[in-house]
């Protein structure tokens, strides 16, 4: 009611979705990483989401491309001033200082591109797939992570046929649990497709649980899956100890022993991983092809068997496409898709 009435005003209209923050950016209160920084802020779930959106809202990023934009710019205008006066040869001091800098930059920018995508994993959030062989515990596992029977627990193998999900805040990152399929050679055409999944998960999921019972013999299917981003789990250690499972924690769903254990192991797993670094973290695609794309044109830049109007012209391409980040150029075609993402009034 309150809207219809404003509604109702002369020369009144609803505000366009992100209309407040895209005038803000158009008036240069601030730059497109703070405008997406205020975004994520807007969506943010867990604690460490909300610090690196307040991180990137606060300018953090923004000081970090447009010094190395800066940087850019600067040799450019060396560049350029010997253009304008091309009658003495480039001085070897000069070609010297512009090839360590744009060397510097570039060893920085693929630093930066070599994450691990931590932001961006940190801002869409984290998988862990649960896997194992029939009836080791997945299930159970994931109802006492969730606190409720969310998954249906039987002793009948191939109870769990499809991916069961539950989303959790760990250690103030997002992450989704995934419940999976036992994996083992069936000739159920159902089945089959539970372990197939279970499969797929498994190559794509940022954290893996593998699950073994100590009364069961090692799967060596299973036992295949267990690299460096897995945490391994012996269940059923209240039945005994199962020997040939080498640095897995031993637990009980049961009697609920070593669960704090496991707890821990995963929090450790995932700041290791995951944690912030000291310098902002590349938190969209966007940010990441943009940086990209500098990297290729800095590749490029040859002041010895390049024209220096070609070799000026790699710099040229490398300053814009970080300038696109920042929106320090202009980037009109980016503005819609980026503050249509608001909620309206934001």
């Amino acid at each position: 009611m309150l809207l219809d009435a404003c509604a109702s005003l002369p020369e009144l209209q609803m505000a366009e979705p992100g209309e407040f923050s895209k005038r803000a950016f158009l008036n240069n209160r601030m730059d497109l990483t703070a405008a997406e920084g205020l975004n994520d802020l807007i969506e943010a779930q867990t604690p460490m989401q909300q610090a690196q959106a307040m991180r990137q809202m606060q300018g953090d990023m923004a000081a970090q491309y447009d010094n190395w934009r800066e940087m850019l710019v600067t040799n450019m205008a060396l560049l350029e001033a010997y253009i304008d006066f091309p009658d003495e040869d480039l001085p070897q001091e000069l070609i010297d200082q512009i090839n360590a800098g744009v060397g510097e930059l570039l060893t920085t920018l693929q630093g930066h591109l070599d994450d691990n995508k931590k932001g961006e994993k940190l801002r869409e959030g984290l998988t862990a797939v649960i896997l194992g062989a029939p009836n080791v515990g997945k299930s159970s596992l994931l109802n006492y992570l969730a606190g409720s029977e969310k998954a249906i627990v039987s002793d009948i193998a191939g109870t769990t046929r499809d991916v069961v999900e539950l989303q959790l805040d760990v250690a103030g990152f997002p992450l989704t649990f995934l419940d999976t399929a036992g994996i083992r050679n069936s000739a159920d055409l159902i089945e089959q497709e539970g372990v197939k999944r279970s499969l797929s998960n498994a190559a794509n999921a940022d954290i893996k649980i593998v699950m073994f019972a100590a009364n069961q013999a090692v799967d060596e299917q299973v036992q295949g899956l267990v690299d460096n981003d897995t945490i391994v789990l012996c269940n059923k250690s209240d039945l005994g100890s199962n020997g040939n499972i080498t640095d897995a924690i031993a637990v009980s769903l049961k009697t609920s022993s070593g669960l704090r254990d496991f707890e821990q192991a995963l929090q450790n797993k995932i700041k290791a991983k995951y944690d912030f670094t000291e310098a902002p973290l590349i938190t969209r695609a966007r940010h990441r092809d943009m940086v990209v794309n500098a990297v290729h044109a800095l590749q490029e830049f040859d002041l010895v068997n390049k024209p220096v109007e070609l070799a000026a012209e790699d710099l040229r391409i490398a300053a814009h496409a970080l300038g696109q980040v920042t929106g320090r150029i202009d980037v009109e075609d980016l503005l819609d898709q980026i503050f249509a993402k608001f909620c309206i009034g934001k």
